[in-house]
Order: C-alpha cells, then sequence, then structure tokens
C-alpha cells in the first residue's frame, strides 16, 4: 500500500483514499483548525494557545494537561513511536517536541490536517490520515501509543475480537522488545462512584453497571485491562493512575509510587 503527500494539509494520504468517519464535528474542529492557525507559537505550553481556549471541544484537543499521562513513560529523545489516532495533534506536538521520531495516523484528514499544522514546523513528526488497523508501513517502532483510543475498537470494529484487532496493529508494527502504552478510562474510576456520567454514554453508573454492548465504546477496570493484556501475550505491564482522569490530567501516581512506604495518595489529591 502506498502514501502520496497532500501538499495543502502537509498530510500524507492513502493513493486510493480511505479512513474513518470520526470528529467532534466539522464547525468544532474547523474552529479549532483556526485557532492554530493564528497562534505563532504552536508549541505545548504556547500561552497564545491557552488563551485559546473556550469550551470542552478546544480544551481537550489543545489544554498542555493532555500529555501529562505521559510522563509517567521512559520515553527517550531519537526514540521511535506510532501514535494511533492522534486527534488534534496535543499529544503529537509533545511528542515531536520532546525529540522523538513520531509517526502519527489519524482516522479522516481534517484531524489529521490539524495535527500537521501544530507541528509544521517539526521535521521529526509524520502525519497520516488512515484507518489505522489498515494503515502499512515497514518501519517498526520502539513505542506504539494508544490515547483514549482503545476503548473505541467495538464501535470502529467488526472483527470477532475488536480489541484484539487494534492491539495487533500495534504488535506488528513494534520492534522486537517495543512498548505499547494505553491512556483509557477507568469504568470504576473515583469520578464515576461520585456520579460522573460514563465519558461516552453520558450516563451515570453506566460503566460501573457493565451496560457495554457489542457496538458501544468499552472501557474497563484496572484487572479487567490487566487480564485483556495478558490474555494478548503483554505480560508485563505497568499501571499509572491520572487525576481527576487521563484528558486532563493535574495528577500522575505511578504504581510504583503508589506503593511506596509512607506515601498516601489522599494526601497529594486533597491538596
Amino acid at each position: 500500500m502506498s502514501y502520496i503527500l497532500d501538499e495543502e494539509s502537509g498530510v500524507w494520504v492513502r493513493e486510493q483514499g480511505g479512513g474513518i468517519a470520526y470528529s467532534d464535528g466539522p464547525a468544532r474542529e474547523k474552529r479549532i483548525y483556526d485557532l492554530i492557525a493564528n497562534c505563532k507559537d504552536r508549541s505545548v505550553f504556547s500561552s497564545e494557545i491557552a488563551g485559546s481556549i473556550g469550551g470542552w471541544a478546544s480544551e481537550y484537543h489543545l489544554s498542555a494537561k493532555r500529555h501529562f499521562t505521559l510522563r509517567g513513560l521512559d520515553l527517550q529523545p531519537g526514540q521511535s513511536v506510532l501514535e494511533l489516532g492522534c486527534g488534534c495533534g496535543a499529544i503529537t506536538r509533545y511528542l515531536g517536541e520532546s525529540g522523538l521520531n513520531v509517526t502519527s495516523v489519524e482516522g479522516g484528514v481534517p484531524r489529521a490536517a490539524t495535527a500537521r499544522l501544530r507541528c509544521a514546523d517539526l521535521d521529526n513528526v509524520r502525519v497520516y490520515a488512515d484507518d489505522f488497523t489498515k494503515f502499512d508501513t515497514p518501519d517498526r517502532f520502539d513505542w506504539v501509543i494508544f490515547v483514549g483510543v482503545l476503548e473505541y475498537a467495538p464501535a470502529f470494529n467488526d472483527a470477532a475480537d475488536p480489541f484484539a484487532a487494534y492491539i495487533d496493529v500495534a504488535r506488528r508494527h513494534l520492534k522486537p522488545g517495543g512498548k505499547i502504552a494505553i491512556a483509557i478510562e477507568n469504568k470504576i474510576g473515583l469520578k464515576y462512584w461520585n456520579g460522573a456520567n460514563e465519558d461516552h454514554l453520558r450516563r451515570p453508573y453506566f460503566g460501573i453497571n457493565d451496560l457495554y454492548t457489542d457496538t458501544t465504546a468499552t472501557t474497563f477496570s484496572r484487572k479487567e485491562l490487566a487480564a485483556l493484556m495478558t490474555g494478548y501475550g503483554f505480560v508485563h505491564q505497568e499501571f499509572s493512575y491520572a487525576f481527576p482522569d487521563y484528558k486532563i490530567c493535574d495528577t500522575l501516581i505511578t504504581e510504583a509510587g503508589e506503593q511506596a512506604e509512607d506515601f498516601a495518595a489522599s494526601a497529594l489529591l486533597l491538596n
């Protein structure tokens, strides 16, 4: 399979077309594109971008806090990373600024074009528009990253085991010894016990009661996710816990930190 560079957007696209239709709506995403286009400083901590945030959609796609969940990873300059589902490029920008060689894939050209625009000054970032289950490259990567993506497998994939289909994409693109990083909601997270709506279905206690179907976005508890990944052959696992959640993370607690003697997570979270 071959890709060609779309000169207008700077995005690599399949010659025969393809991808998936996923967005927050054309008007919202056009606004985010325009906000980035009007900022000279497009860096992670750009005060211009921060000052342009208004409403949840732009906060999600532009906030500097988007990348905080990844700060617990041992990402090293010069490593290669495949980002599956890059959205409008908030995480992509962080990876690129960190000196990694970044290949990012987004389902549709409009979002991919926004991610490319966010990283226009970074030569170590390439953005593709494609259905990532069909993405084809001879390259292999030190890291494959899913941020807010794995949960959508049942909604966008009709395989008998849609989660396996997504994980198999990562597996075939990893170098020997490479790692997968997954950021996903914990369906029994603290905010859900306090009555917050389930993030995808917008109903309280939906995940806690495990009301997901074969076609809805689906999240897991920690034990369920661990069992899922073990079943797919990824036995060595490390967990971190993002508060209030991985989307806009204020505090990240690693599993090693949580288990350390005399460490009280509750004291940290209450400050």
